[in-house]
């Protein structure tokens, strides 16, 4: 039982970790509307591969 309530406790943490950069998302987005980004094209690319992985949950 007591492994069962760490892993739900595990399982807490990383999503409140995933809500809060996916709000750091929202609000990146957000800054950028109406703005031209000056990043190059494989920037983004990297930072969405960069996500998707986290998102999966690759270690």
């Amino acid at each position: 039982m007591s492994a069962c309530l760490d892993y739900a406790k595990t399982l807490e943490v990383e999503r409140d970790f995933l809500a809060a950069a996916v709000k750091r998302q929202h609000e990146t987005i957000k800054d950028l509307e109406g703005k031209q980004s000056s990043q190059p094209w494989y920037f983004w690319v990297l930072m969405g591969a960069a996500g998707g992985i986290v998102l999966t949950g690759v270690k």
